[in-house]
């Protein structure tokens, strides 16, 4: 590129201060036309981000700032408004909006962007492990981007709104994703991780984190009584295959129960130990518990009528879901084992108290009818079957009473008793209701915040199309951009959950276009299309190399060699996928998050430039190197065109008019004067040191 003037242009062009320079002798030995390589973006495809605040002031300032320093285009970062410093969305009237739109139209480049607060984390509402997911703080999220939508209708009047993902934390090692087609693991968390993750489930009915499982857990449960080695049943049927009294085929492995007929999963019982007249209870693992999922599944699968290879990913049961069977079927089977042994005795308080009602009747009679010395006298004949009654009660062994105050003392305690089994066995049964509720509502993690998270991605762009439908300064499509975050920060930071979350997305959103817009099949995936697109950071996905996991007696620069090969092929999946909208241009060397400006990292930025420049690549292209602001405040952008390829020129000095001199050293320009590294000869204007000041020639300066 040519400095301030665009190369290529008319060589009688117009004339700059600096060609006034004496210093001819450098312009003449460089006057001729450099033959240089096309740079892979010309500089008006390119931008930065700028942000606002108590540090850096309002968009109006750094947005200036951004434009002077040679950006083409800009995005405009909001911080999280509503509290004490005037910033946000919202922190800008109609007026403040009105100039920003004319500051891009003076100075000829556009606002591509909006880029949400940074404090909006996920759009699912998952607020930690300990809140789970709160309804009131998606909302929250979901309105502070419907601000930024807005806020991009009145100031870029297209392009992104971007939004961080991290819809809820997941341990790495447990996805699909993270080992190769041969099952070798290619990314984990932490060394440990595989053996100690954590596996949540939620409640469906209010999103709070019921279950937290560590995979290197143990659990007691009891020993199926199945047809194998150390079965009494094995041992007479030699380990062979046999028909049980019912006509069903056993096999080894079958569950049976103890007269050796066998049972489905569901029906399966505990193996008695006779030496000990009690039933065996064995430690289980976490492998345990996997081996049980597929038994699960397969029986799910059975039910349904189809295999289990069949079942759609929200259908699998998990193994996390299968600990927390494991554990409440165990409770539910206690509670209902109390309830029945409470239920029995209450059988029997109740036949109890209706003998002792026909009693009190018969005595009553007698006693009204009988001395009392006579009544006394007909409780010591045994004969008598109302006496025996009695006897067999062990009434009769209290203080002397008359039959109807012992019947009536005996009625009342029975009642009594009767209360507190009632409430006994409805306490069971209740308990074990609830571990049968606990079971049918949990659900793991994943499943429970993708539908949150869907369900706002399918809201805001929906939103998205209708201001860009009805904004009055909106130029093109707007859309909704949600950014892959850290690894360590949860889903939708790799690729094959970002790709995921962009097409649920498209797909939920493009259905309820059709239901409730009467948009035709067509027009809703289209619509949907163009307004969810990803916005992907290569410094995000370059922090993927701290979890990449070396192969054994693998170098670091081989390791850092496969590294390579998976971002720039993973990042080509993503552009083939067709997600991606919005492109983030971030160095790094992969360990930390970091903004280090294009080209002072180690990332391989350039491939997937020059790849999306094969593939036409229209969106927008943003740096955020702004970390080293401290050696230059303009590097965000220099280093950026450095990268492109983009020379530097400045016209000839003290030569031809027109000639262009390249500047191979980009601290030429950053810490120069127009490209000059000795100061000027001259100032004039507000640049002068006083109004008194001219030139050394004394000619005066207007």
């Amino acid at each position: 590129m040519e400095f301030n003037q665009t190369y290529g242009q008319n060589p009688s062009g117009p004339v700059h201060p600096q060609d006034l320079s004496p210093k001819a002798p450098y312009a003449e030995q460089n006057s001729q036309q450099p033959n240089i390589e096309k740079p892979i973006f010309g500089i008006k495809e390119v931008g930065q981000s700028v942000t606002e605040g108590s540090r850096f002031g309002s968009f109006l300032q750094t947005a200036s700032g951004a434009i002077r320093a040679g950006a083409g285009n800009v995005e405009l970062q909001l911080q999280m408004g509503g509290g004490a410093e005037p910033v946000g969305a919202e922190a800008y009237g109609k007026e403040a909006r009105e100039a920003l739109r004319e500051m891009a139209k003076a100075n000829q480049v556009e606002f591509t962007s909006i880029h949400s607060p940074s404090q909006i984390g996920n759009l699912s509402g998952f607020a930690g492990p300990e809140r789970g997911f709160d309804d009131q703080q998606r909302k929250v999220e979901v309105d502070e981007i419907k601000n930024a939508i807005d806020f991009a209708g009145d100031t870029s009047g297209k392009g992104a709104v971007v939004v961080h993902t991290g819809e809820f934390q997941r341990p790495i090692s447990e996805q699909e994703w993270a080992y190769d087609e041969q099952g070798q693991r290619m990314f984990s968390g932490y060394e440990e991780e595989p053996e100690k993750a954590i596996v949540p489930l939620v409640d469906k009915r209010t999103g709070n984190v019921i279950l937290q499982v560590r995979k290197n857990q143990v659990i007691a449960r009891a020993k199926w009584n199945q047809y194998e080695e150390g079965n009494v049943q094995f041992s007479n049927k030699e380990g062979g295959t046999y028909m049980d009294d019912r006509g069903h085929e056993v096999k080894p492995g079958d569950y049976i129960d103890y007269e050796g007929n066998w049972v489905n999963f569901k029906d399966r019982v505990p193996e008695y130990d006779k030496e000990n007249n009690t039933f065996k209870v064995i430690r289980q693992t976490w492998d345990d518990i996997v081996k049980e999922t597929h038994e699960r599944n397969e029986q799910k699968a059975e039910e349904m009528g189809i295999q289990v290879d069949q079942l759609s990913k929200e259908q699998m049961i998990t193994p996390a879901e299968t600990f927390l069977y494991a554990t409440t079927e165990t409770q539910e089977r206690i509670a209902e084992g109390w309830a029945g042994n409470y239920a029995e005795r209450l059988e029997g308080t109740f036949e109890a108290v209706d003998q002792l009602k026909e009693a009190l009747k018969y005595w009553e009679k007698v006693e009204a009818n009988t001395s009392e010395e006579d009544v006394y006298r007909i409780l010591q004949d045994r004969s008598i079957p109302q006496v025996a009654h009695l006897q067999r009660e062990g009434l009769l062994e209290r203080e002397e009473k008359l039959p109807t105050e012992i019947i009536k003392e005996e009625l009342k305690e029975n009642r009594g008793r009767i209360e507190e089994l009632r409430e006994m066995v409805t306490g069971q049964k209740q308990q074990a209701e609830e571990q049968r509720i606990q079971r049918d509502n949990a659900q793991p993690i994943e499943k429970y915040a993708k539908e949150q998270s869907i369900k706002s991605y399918t809201e805001l762009g929906i939103y998205a199309l209708q201001k860009s439908k009805t904004g009055e300064h909106v130029t093109d499509d707007i859309f909704v951009a949600p950014e892959n975050i850290f690894p360590e920060m949860g889903y939708g930071s790799h690729p094959d959950e970002m790709i995921e979350l962009v097409k649920t997305s498209r797909e939920a959103m493009a259905d309820r276009l059709v239901k409730e817009y009467n948009y035709s099949e067509g027009e809703a995936k289209n619509a949907a299309e163009q307004h969810i697109k990803a916005t992907i950071d290569l410094q995000h996905l370059g922090m993927w190399r701290k979890n990449f996991v070396s192969r054994q007696g693998e170098t670091e620069d081989q390791t850092d060699q496969r590294f390579e090969t998976w971002y720039q092929e993973e990042f080509e999946r993503m552009d083939k996928e067709g997600i991606i909208g919005h492109i983030h241009v971030v160095d790094g060397f992969g360990r930390q998050h970091t903004h280090l400006p294009p080209g002072q990292g180690k990332l391989p930025i350039k491939d997937a430039l020059r790849y999306l420049k094969k593939k036409g690549y229209k969106g927008a292209l943003v740096s955020e190197g702004f970390a080293e602001t401290q050696f230059g405040p303009a590097r965000i952008i220099t280093e950026f065109w450095k990268t492109l390829g983009s020379p530097v020129y400045s016209k000839g000095i003290g030569g031809p008019v027109g000639a262009a001199i390249p500047r191979n050293n980009w601290t030429d320009l950053e810490q120069s004067y127009f490209g000059s590294t000795n100061p000027p000869y001259f100032v004039f204007g507000a640049y002068a040191p006083s109004n008194d000041w001219s030139l050394w020639s004394q000619v005066p300066m207007e």
